[in-house]
């Protein structure tokens, strides 16, 4: 099992809405399901009062 605590900062200079930079992602942590290793995302924390203002291509893949 492999958790990853904070996302955002795992991925740190990669920009959230661009889905061919998460495809890369998406991919690395795909290796990991075929080797049949679980892999726990923690999200990173977001103080706002709007949480549907949030959904990105990030969420949208590993929500």
């Amino acid at each position: 099992m492999v958790v990853l605590d904070n996302l955002s900062t795992l991925a740190s200079g990669m920009k959230e809405n661009d889905a061919f930079e998460w495809e890369q992602v998406n991919n690395w942590l795909l290796h990991f399901r075929r080797h049949k290793i679980a892999v726990i995302l923690v999200p990173t924390p977001v103080a706002t009062a709007k949480p549907e203002a949030q959904v990105s291509v990030k969420t949208q893949r590993f929500g």
